[in-house]
Protein backbone atom coordinates (compact mmCIF):
# COMPACT_ATOMS: atom_id res chain seq x y z
CA UNK A 1 0.00 0.00 0.00
CA UNK A 2 3.07 2.37 0.20
CA UNK A 3 2.65 3.47 -3.63
CA UNK A 4 -1.25 4.80 -2.43
CA UNK A 5 1.22 7.63 -0.07
CA UNK A 6 1.74 11.11 -0.96
CA UNK A 7 4.18 11.29 -3.26
CA UNK A 8 5.73 14.09 -2.08
CA UNK A 9 5.63 12.21 1.31
CA UNK A 10 7.72 9.54 -0.40
CA UNK A 11 10.31 11.43 -2.39
CA UNK A 12 11.53 13.64 0.93
CA UNK A 13 14.17 11.83 2.99
CA UNK A 14 14.08 11.76 6.98
CA UNK A 15 15.93 14.66 8.74
CA UNK A 16 19.84 13.91 8.30
CA UNK A 17 20.50 16.43 11.80
CA UNK A 18 18.01 13.66 13.87
CA UNK A 19 19.54 10.68 12.15
CA UNK A 20 23.44 11.81 13.27
CA UNK A 21 21.78 12.84 16.50
CA UNK A 22 20.23 9.17 16.79
CA UNK A 23 23.83 7.85 15.99
CA UNK A 24 25.05 10.14 18.48
CA UNK A 25 23.04 8.78 21.38
CA UNK A 26 23.66 5.21 20.97
CA UNK A 27 27.20 5.40 21.97
CA UNK A 28 28.32 5.97 25.15
CA UNK A 29 30.50 9.18 26.06
CA UNK A 30 29.77 10.97 23.07
CA UNK A 31 29.57 14.43 22.57
CA UNK A 32 26.73 16.28 20.52
CA UNK A 33 27.33 19.32 18.76
CA UNK A 34 24.05 18.48 16.91
CA UNK A 35 20.68 19.55 18.17
CA UNK A 36 19.93 23.55 18.30
CA UNK A 37 18.35 22.93 21.47
CA UNK A 38 19.67 25.71 24.22
CA UNK A 39 21.27 23.49 27.14
CA UNK A 40 19.75 25.77 29.92
CA UNK A 41 16.87 25.18 31.57
CA UNK A 42 13.41 27.65 31.55
CA UNK A 43 13.46 30.71 34.09
CA UNK A 44 11.63 29.26 37.60
CA UNK A 45 9.32 32.10 36.59
CA UNK A 46 7.94 30.56 33.15
CA UNK A 47 7.55 27.08 34.71
CA UNK A 48 6.10 28.67 38.08
CA UNK A 49 3.23 30.13 35.43
CA UNK A 50 2.28 26.72 33.99
CA UNK A 51 1.99 25.23 37.60
CA UNK A 52 -0.33 28.81 38.33
CA UNK A 53 -2.02 27.88 35.45
CA UNK A 54 -2.67 24.33 36.19
CA UNK A 55 -3.81 24.97 39.51
CA UNK A 56 -6.76 27.76 38.35
CA UNK A 57 -7.73 24.77 35.68
CA UNK A 58 -6.35 26.10 32.63
CA UNK A 59 -6.38 23.06 30.96
CA UNK A 60 -9.57 24.03 28.68
CA UNK A 61 -9.80 24.90 25.01
CA UNK A 62 -8.65 28.68 24.55
CA UNK A 63 -9.08 30.74 21.05
CA UNK A 64 -7.84 28.76 17.91
CA UNK A 65 -5.52 32.12 17.47
CA UNK A 66 -4.03 31.85 21.22
CA UNK A 67 -5.31 33.77 24.73
CA UNK A 68 -5.84 36.99 24.55
CA UNK A 69 -3.37 37.59 27.38
CA UNK A 70 -0.45 36.53 25.28
CA UNK A 71 -1.36 38.16 22.14
CA UNK A 72 -1.51 41.36 23.91
CA UNK A 73 2.30 40.34 24.93
CA UNK A 74 3.23 39.60 21.92
CA UNK A 75 1.92 42.38 20.40
CA UNK A 76 3.90 45.02 22.78
CA UNK A 77 7.23 42.78 22.17
CA UNK A 78 6.91 43.00 18.70
CA UNK A 79 6.96 46.65 18.73
CA UNK A 80 9.49 46.97 21.61
CA UNK A 81 11.72 44.80 19.19
CA UNK A 82 10.95 45.59 15.83
CA UNK A 83 9.08 49.10 15.76
CA UNK A 84 6.05 47.74 13.54
CA UNK A 85 2.36 47.66 15.29
CA UNK A 86 0.76 44.41 15.15
CA UNK A 87 -2.63 43.89 17.56
CA UNK A 88 -3.47 40.88 19.18
CA UNK A 89 -6.05 39.95 15.88
CA UNK A 90 -2.18 40.05 13.72
CA UNK A 91 -0.83 37.18 16.06
CA UNK A 92 -1.85 33.58 15.91
CA UNK A 93 0.31 31.41 18.53
CA UNK A 94 1.15 28.28 17.43
CA UNK A 95 3.06 25.02 18.41
CA UNK A 96 6.46 26.07 17.90
CA UNK A 97 7.91 28.09 15.03
CA UNK A 98 7.48 24.52 12.91
CA UNK A 99 3.67 24.59 13.21
CA UNK A 100 4.34 28.01 12.30
CA UNK A 101 5.67 27.75 8.95
CA UNK A 102 4.14 24.91 8.28
CA UNK A 103 0.36 26.42 8.74
CA UNK A 104 1.44 29.94 6.82
CA UNK A 105 2.79 27.82 4.17
CA UNK A 106 0.22 26.12 3.95
CA UNK A 107 -1.83 28.81 3.51
CA UNK A 108 -0.19 31.30 1.06
CA UNK A 109 0.98 28.34 -1.60
CA UNK A 110 -0.46 27.04 -4.94
CA UNK A 111 0.70 23.83 -6.64
CA UNK A 112 4.16 25.16 -8.62
CA UNK A 113 5.01 28.36 -6.82
CA UNK A 114 8.58 28.90 -6.08
CA UNK A 115 10.07 29.89 -2.88
CA UNK A 116 12.90 31.51 -2.34
CA UNK A 117 15.59 30.06 0.17
CA UNK A 118 19.08 31.36 0.78
CA UNK A 119 21.50 28.38 1.48
CA UNK A 120 22.72 27.01 3.64
CA UNK A 121 19.61 26.92 4.79
CA UNK A 122 17.51 24.90 7.63
CA UNK A 123 16.87 21.43 5.68
CA UNK A 124 13.09 21.88 7.12
CA UNK A 125 12.34 24.26 4.34
CA UNK A 126 12.23 22.24 1.52
CA UNK A 127 10.51 19.53 2.87
CA UNK A 128 7.77 22.23 3.87
CA UNK A 129 7.17 23.29 0.47
CA UNK A 130 7.64 20.50 -1.42
CA UNK A 131 4.71 18.83 0.17
CA UNK A 132 2.67 22.04 -0.85
CA UNK A 133 3.31 20.76 -4.17
CA UNK A 134 5.40 24.27 -4.61
CA UNK A 135 9.07 24.68 -5.81
CA UNK A 136 12.03 24.51 -3.80
CA UNK A 137 14.69 27.65 -5.51
CA UNK A 138 17.79 27.58 -3.56
CA UNK A 139 20.06 30.18 -3.79
CA UNK A 140 24.08 29.42 -2.61
CA UNK A 141 25.65 32.41 -0.43
CA UNK A 142 29.23 30.27 0.15
CA UNK A 143 30.63 32.28 -2.43
CA UNK A 144 29.22 36.28 -1.04
CA UNK A 145 30.50 35.46 2.43
CA UNK A 146 26.75 34.39 3.57
CA UNK A 147 25.24 37.21 2.28
CA UNK A 148 23.02 38.08 -0.57
CA UNK A 149 23.98 38.62 -4.08
CA UNK A 150 21.57 41.02 -6.46
CA UNK A 151 21.82 39.90 -9.70
CA UNK A 152 21.75 36.23 -8.57
CA UNK A 153 18.43 37.09 -6.65
CA UNK A 154 17.34 39.03 -9.75
CA UNK A 155 18.01 36.17 -11.93
CA UNK A 156 15.90 33.98 -9.95
CA UNK A 157 12.65 35.94 -9.76
CA UNK A 158 9.60 35.13 -11.90
CA UNK A 159 5.72 35.56 -12.17
CA UNK A 160 6.04 31.84 -9.83
CA UNK A 161 7.65 33.26 -7.07
CA UNK A 162 5.31 33.22 -4.58
CA UNK A 163 7.75 34.53 -1.53
CA UNK A 164 11.08 34.14 -0.18
CA UNK A 165 12.09 32.83 3.41
CA UNK A 166 14.66 35.20 5.35
CA UNK A 167 16.53 33.48 8.30
CA UNK A 168 18.40 36.09 10.34
CA UNK A 169 20.15 34.80 12.69
CA UNK A 170 20.91 32.03 9.80
CA UNK A 171 21.19 28.36 10.90
CA UNK A 172 23.74 27.00 10.44
CA UNK A 173 26.06 29.75 9.60
CA UNK A 174 25.25 32.38 12.50
CA UNK A 175 24.81 35.43 9.85
CA UNK A 176 23.36 38.24 10.12
CA UNK A 177 21.72 39.51 6.75
CA UNK A 178 23.21 43.46 6.61
CA UNK A 179 21.69 46.11 5.61
CA UNK A 180 23.16 45.80 1.69
CA UNK A 181 21.53 42.10 1.88
CA UNK A 182 17.79 43.91 3.30
CA UNK A 183 18.03 46.44 0.47
CA UNK A 184 18.49 44.21 -2.18
CA UNK A 185 15.37 42.15 -1.07
CA UNK A 186 13.54 45.29 -0.35
CA UNK A 187 14.25 46.77 -4.09
CA UNK A 188 13.65 43.61 -6.20
CA UNK A 189 10.43 42.99 -4.48
CA UNK A 190 9.37 46.46 -3.31
CA UNK A 191 7.30 46.63 -6.86
CA UNK A 192 5.84 42.89 -6.96
CA UNK A 193 3.43 40.54 -4.69
CA UNK A 194 5.85 38.56 -2.73
CA UNK A 195 5.76 37.53 0.85
CA UNK A 196 8.69 37.92 2.53
CA UNK A 197 9.03 35.51 5.46
CA UNK A 198 10.93 36.46 8.47
CA UNK A 199 12.10 33.50 10.56
CA UNK A 200 13.74 35.55 13.41
CA UNK A 201 13.47 32.90 15.69
CA UNK A 202 17.53 33.23 16.92
CA UNK A 203 17.38 37.27 16.71
CA UNK A 204 17.59 37.40 20.81
CA UNK A 205 20.47 35.67 20.81
CA UNK A 206 23.00 38.26 18.69
CA UNK A 207 26.15 39.57 19.29
CA UNK A 208 26.66 42.03 16.64
CA UNK A 209 24.11 45.00 15.64
CA UNK A 210 20.72 43.20 14.16
CA UNK A 211 18.50 44.61 11.54
CA UNK A 212 15.11 42.45 10.54
CA UNK A 213 13.54 43.10 7.50
CA UNK A 214 10.48 44.60 9.62
CA UNK A 215 12.35 47.96 9.58
CA UNK A 216 10.57 48.24 6.08
CA UNK A 217 7.53 49.28 7.35
CA UNK A 218 5.84 50.04 4.33
CA UNK A 219 6.00 46.57 3.42
CA UNK A 220 4.00 45.55 6.13
CA UNK A 221 1.20 43.88 4.27
CA UNK A 222 3.88 41.52 2.29
CA UNK A 223 5.82 40.29 5.88
CA UNK A 224 4.93 37.41 7.67
CA UNK A 225 7.12 37.47 11.24
CA UNK A 226 7.84 33.81 12.65
CA UNK A 227 9.27 33.39 16.06
CA UNK A 228 9.53 31.15 18.89
CA UNK A 229 10.01 30.97 22.32
CA UNK A 230 12.35 27.64 22.36
CA UNK A 231 15.70 29.08 21.76
CA UNK A 232 15.84 32.77 23.42
CA UNK A 233 14.07 31.65 26.60
CA UNK A 234 15.33 27.93 26.91
CA UNK A 235 11.59 26.31 25.81
CA UNK A 236 11.98 24.44 23.23
CA UNK A 237 9.82 21.26 25.26
CA UNK A 238 7.30 23.38 25.36
CA UNK A 239 6.37 23.76 21.83
CA UNK A 240 5.36 27.84 21.65
CA UNK A 241 5.53 29.78 18.73
CA UNK A 242 3.59 32.55 16.67
CA UNK A 243 2.70 34.01 13.53
CA UNK A 244 2.34 37.91 12.87
CA UNK A 245 1.14 39.60 9.84
CA UNK A 246 -1.37 41.80 7.78
CA UNK A 247 -5.03 41.12 8.75
CA UNK A 248 -5.72 40.06 5.54
CA UNK A 249 -3.15 37.39 6.17
CA UNK A 250 -3.14 35.91 9.51
CA UNK A 251 -6.79 35.33 8.98
CA UNK A 252 -6.58 32.80 6.75
CA UNK A 253 -3.21 31.52 8.31
CA UNK A 254 -5.44 31.08 11.92
CA UNK A 255 -8.01 29.45 9.79
CA UNK A 256 -5.52 26.82 8.38
CA UNK A 257 -3.86 26.53 11.78
CA UNK A 258 -7.24 25.35 13.53
CA UNK A 259 -7.89 22.50 11.74
CA UNK A 260 -4.51 21.34 11.95
CA UNK A 261 -4.17 21.63 15.43
CA UNK A 262 -7.23 23.53 16.73
CA UNK A 263 -4.54 24.92 19.49
CA UNK A 264 -1.48 25.77 21.23
CA UNK A 265 -2.17 23.99 25.11
CA UNK A 266 -3.46 26.24 26.94
CA UNK A 267 -1.70 26.64 29.80
CA UNK A 268 2.23 26.43 27.86
CA UNK A 269 0.70 29.71 26.79
CA UNK A 270 0.23 31.00 30.22
CA UNK A 271 4.31 29.89 30.70
CA UNK A 272 4.52 31.80 27.46
CA UNK A 273 3.54 35.57 28.79
CA UNK A 274 5.47 35.44 31.41
CA UNK A 275 8.43 34.07 29.28
CA UNK A 276 8.20 37.77 27.29
CA UNK A 277 8.96 39.46 30.65
CA UNK A 278 12.43 37.32 31.51
CA UNK A 279 15.12 39.10 30.54
CA UNK A 280 17.42 36.30 28.58
CA UNK A 281 20.76 38.14 29.09
CA UNK A 282 22.80 36.16 30.75
CA UNK A 283 22.12 33.42 28.42
CA UNK A 284 23.63 35.37 25.41
CA UNK A 285 26.71 36.31 27.56
CA UNK A 286 27.37 32.46 28.01
CA UNK A 287 26.77 31.78 24.91
CA UNK A 288 29.16 34.63 23.41
CA UNK A 289 31.95 33.21 26.03
CA UNK A 290 31.88 29.61 24.72
CA UNK A 291 31.65 31.35 20.99
CA UNK A 292 34.82 33.54 21.48
CA UNK A 293 36.20 30.38 23.46
CA UNK A 294 35.44 28.29 20.38
CA UNK A 295 37.28 30.67 18.10
CA UNK A 296 40.48 30.57 19.98
CA UNK A 297 40.48 26.94 19.49
CA UNK A 298 39.58 26.53 15.77
CA UNK A 299 42.97 29.40 15.70
CA UNK A 300 44.68 27.11 17.55
CA UNK A 301 43.69 23.90 14.72
CA UNK A 302 44.26 26.14 11.61
CA UNK A 303 40.86 26.37 10.87
CA UNK A 304 39.92 29.76 9.35
CA UNK A 305 36.34 30.00 10.95
CA UNK A 306 34.22 33.28 11.06
CA UNK A 307 32.97 34.11 14.36
CA UNK A 308 29.10 33.82 14.14
CA UNK A 309 27.31 37.38 14.59
CA UNK A 310 23.85 34.94 16.17
CA UNK A 311 22.04 31.96 17.39
CA UNK A 312 24.78 29.50 18.42
CA UNK A 313 26.48 27.27 15.28
CA UNK A 314 29.62 27.77 13.75
CA UNK A 315 29.87 26.34 9.98
CA UNK A 316 33.20 25.95 9.07
CA UNK A 317 35.02 24.71 5.75
CA UNK A 318 36.72 21.66 5.89
CA UNK A 319 37.70 21.65 2.34
CA UNK A 320 41.49 21.24 3.15
CA UNK A 321 41.37 17.94 4.86
CA UNK A 322 39.57 16.21 0.78
CA UNK A 323 36.75 14.77 2.36
CA UNK A 324 33.09 15.23 2.28
CA UNK A 325 30.57 16.54 4.87
CA UNK A 326 29.56 12.83 5.45
CA UNK A 327 32.61 10.91 5.59
CA UNK A 328 34.06 13.80 7.77
CA UNK A 329 31.37 13.88 10.11
CA UNK A 330 31.37 10.13 10.68
CA UNK A 331 34.69 9.63 10.62
CA UNK A 332 35.06 12.30 13.47
CA UNK A 333 31.79 10.60 15.37
CA UNK A 334 33.38 6.50 14.83
CA UNK A 335 36.43 7.49 15.97
CA UNK A 336 36.58 10.39 18.75
CA UNK A 337 33.32 10.06 19.68
CA UNK A 338 32.13 13.57 18.15
CA UNK A 339 28.94 14.26 16.53
CA UNK A 340 28.34 17.31 14.16
CA UNK A 341 26.44 17.70 11.35
CA UNK A 342 27.52 17.31 7.61
CA UNK A 343 26.96 20.62 5.92
CA UNK A 344 25.29 18.60 3.28
CA UNK A 345 21.95 18.62 4.82
CA UNK A 346 22.47 22.82 4.85
CA UNK A 347 22.13 23.17 0.82
CA UNK A 348 23.30 21.35 -2.30
CA UNK A 349 26.80 23.26 -2.08
CA UNK A 350 27.60 23.14 1.39
CA UNK A 351 29.38 19.45 1.22
CA UNK A 352 32.53 21.10 2.38
CA UNK A 353 31.16 22.37 5.48
CA UNK A 354 29.99 21.12 8.92
CA UNK A 355 28.01 22.58 11.24
CA UNK A 356 28.91 22.76 14.85
CA UNK A 357 25.84 23.85 17.27
CA UNK A 358 27.40 25.02 20.85
CA UNK A 359 23.54 25.12 22.97
CA UNK A 360 26.23 22.62 25.09
CA UNK A 361 27.90 22.98 28.38
CA UNK A 362 31.35 24.95 28.23
CA UNK A 363 32.22 21.42 29.89
CA UNK A 364 31.07 19.76 26.60
CA UNK A 365 32.69 22.03 24.30
CA UNK A 366 35.94 21.41 25.69
CA UNK A 367 36.02 18.19 25.88
CA UNK A 368 34.76 18.08 21.88
CA UNK A 369 36.65 20.70 20.65
CA UNK A 370 40.00 18.68 22.39
CA UNK A 371 38.92 15.39 20.23
CA UNK A 372 38.26 17.31 17.08
CA UNK A 373 41.84 18.86 17.62
CA UNK A 374 43.16 14.96 18.09
CA UNK A 375 40.81 14.33 14.58
CA UNK A 376 42.37 17.47 12.60
CA UNK A 377 45.92 16.40 13.85
CA UNK A 378 45.89 12.90 11.86
CA UNK A 379 45.87 15.11 8.35
CA UNK A 380 48.95 17.46 9.89
CA UNK A 381 51.51 14.33 10.50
Amino acid sequence: MENRLNKEVLDIQTSGIRYFNQLASQMDDCIKFTLGEPDFNAHQNVKNAIKKALHNNMTHYGPNAGILELRKEISDNVYLRYGVSYDEDEVCVCIGASEALTSTLKTILNPNDEVIVFEPAYPAYQPLIRMNNAKYIGIDTCKDNFQINEETLKANINKNTKAIILTSPNNPTGTIYNIESLDIIYRLTKELDIFIICDNIYDEITYDEFDSYLKYSNQREKIILIQSFSKAYAMAGFRLGYVCADSSIIQHIIKTHSYFVSGATTFIQHAGISALKTNNNSMVSEYRKRRDYALSKFKEMGLDVDPPAGAFYFFIDISKFNKNSYNFSLELLQKHKVCVIPGRYFGSNCDHYIRISYACSMKQLQEGLKRIHTYIDTYND
